[in-house]
């Protein structure tokens, strides 16, 4: 009834009478699986189309998500330089740690140069601040005692709620913590910036915008940098956080690359087919099993994509993946639009396939980052063994899907070492990877399936 246009409406009230096989008299009985999965398969692969995507489709009633896949974009930047016209830098240890704090400073207004950079400074530090060409104005506060090895101060509530009352109104658009200690690190939350930056330490800070981590102080073990260089190192950071410009590997256009696509002699048995319609490359191998999604859900992915969009697949892949490969063949329905390159081409003309497609997809490995790269719109599946933040494809149209599961990132090195049996792979469904396939096919559907 949905899929012919109707609309589904429940009520508990209405009495339905079945009269034995009168009201199937006109209907044809079937009772063929295959018939049956080949009209059906891909609704059912796309869910219930009324189920609220963040409540969970592996319980009985209606529980959220607790894991829900979610959408990101690694290497994107967090905020727009122009945006930032008011830094609030805060450095409330002491006169010798202050000084060292200045070359950031100064790095930071090189960064911003058409912001303000006030700054959170004790009372004995405020002169050098004031010496200070780049900081325009200072706030003083003192959190430490005068004498170093008495620590902190003792600061009320009301204290803390003087010192809110003069930053906010200030309206901040980045606060940034200059210590690598973290007794201070808790005042950033007192500034009202829209960002937050500062040093973590073993995600204890994770709130914080932009954060470099600190190892800490550990006996016998010597530092390699100068602090400093480590505030400075931070500065950068946050400078490349808004960092529009990313430097990709230069490739030809999408018609130059299908051009030289026809012509490729390694190609010359597949061109009678392959290359009539549009090409989707999808990558449906890794090199460790700890981020394979499952070959039947690529195949399910695949026959969503060539029912909906008039397009043909090509898989790639070493040769030493064509076992995975051959599984996909083996599942999918669509083989008359779907064709294995997987081991038949060298990395030239591999670089022309990926390039020239529309679209790619495929796991946390070598070739979504290739394509990512040349600008090809990318979809990486990627496993909770590590995070995608860190690891995601970074282009200009790249993004990866990955489950925020409560045990991730793992950094298991065997699947017997899973417990839950892989669920950051097995529970992130084609249906969530088809609909990142929409936004980026556009709205060329042959017919909505959803």
């Amino acid at each position: 009834m949905w899929r012919a246009g109707k609309r589904v409406v429940y009520t508990p009230h209405t009495r339905l009478i079945h009269h034995e096989m009168a009201s199937r008299g006109d209907l044809g009985d079937s009772f063929d699986e295959a018939d049956f999965d080949a009209a059906w398969r891909n609704t059912f692969a796309l869910g219930d189309p009324f189920l609220h995507p963040r409540l969970s489709r592996d319980e009985t009633d209606y529980a959220p998500d607790l894991e829900p896949t979610r959408v990101v974009f690694a290497g994107r930047p967090l905020f727009a330089r122009e945006s930032v016209r008011r830094i609030l830098v805060q450095k409330l240890d002491h006169v010798g740690d202050f000084v060292t704090a200045l070359p950031a400073i100064q790095r930071l207004k090189q960064r911003f140069p058409n912001a303000e950079i006030h700054v959170l400074a004790p009372t004995a530090s405020t002169p050098i601040a004031k010496w200070e060409p780049s900081i325009d104005n200072v706030i003083e506060f003192n959190f430490f005692h005068h004498i170093s090895q008495r620590g902190r101060l003792d600061i009320s509530e009301s204290d803390w709620l003087a010192l809110e009352a003069r930053l906010k109104p200030l309206r901040f658009d980045l606060a940034v913590d200059l210590r690598k200690h973290t007794e201070t690190r808790e005042v950033l939350k007192r500034s009202g910036a829209k960002l937050l930056a500062g040093f973590d330490l073993r995600g204890a800070y994770p709130w914080l915008d932009v954060a470099l981590e600190w190892d800490g102080d550990w006996p016998y073990l010597p530092k390699r940098t100068q602090v400093a260089d480590d505030y400075v190192a931070l500065v950068e950071a946050i400078s490349l956080a808004c960092e529009r410009e990313r430097r990709f590997l230069d490739a030809p256009g999408r018609s130059a690359a299908n051009e030289a696509l026809r012509a490729a002699p390694g190609l010359a048995e597949l061109r009678p087919g392959l290359f009539d319609r549009p090409i989707v490359c999808v990558h449906p191998a890794a090199g460790n099993v700890l981020r394979q999604w499952p070959a039947r859900y690529f195949a399910q992915l695949i026959d969503l994509i060539t029912e909906a969009y008039d397009v043909n697949v090509a898989l790639v892949g070493a040769p030493d993946e064509a076992s995975i490969a051959e599984a996909v063949l083996d599942e999918a329905s669509a083989r008359e639009k779907l064709w294995s390159l997987v081991g038949k081409t060298k990395m030239p003309e591999l670089r022309l396939l990926l390039r020239g497609a529309l679209l790619f997809v495929g796991n946390n490995s070598g070739p979504h980052h290739l394509a990512a790269a040349m600008g090809t719109p990318t979809i990486g599946v990627h496993s909770g063994v590590v995070s995608a933040q860190e690891w995601g494809p970074i282009g200009p149209k790249a993004l990866a899907l990955q489950r925020d599961m409560s045990c991730g990132p793992c950094y298991l090195d065997s699947p017997a070492k899973c417990s839950r049996g892989l669920a950051c792979l097995t529970g992130l469904r084609p249906a969530d990877v088809f609909r990142a396939c929409q936004q980026m096919l556009g709205a060329s559907l042959r017919f909505p399936l959803n």
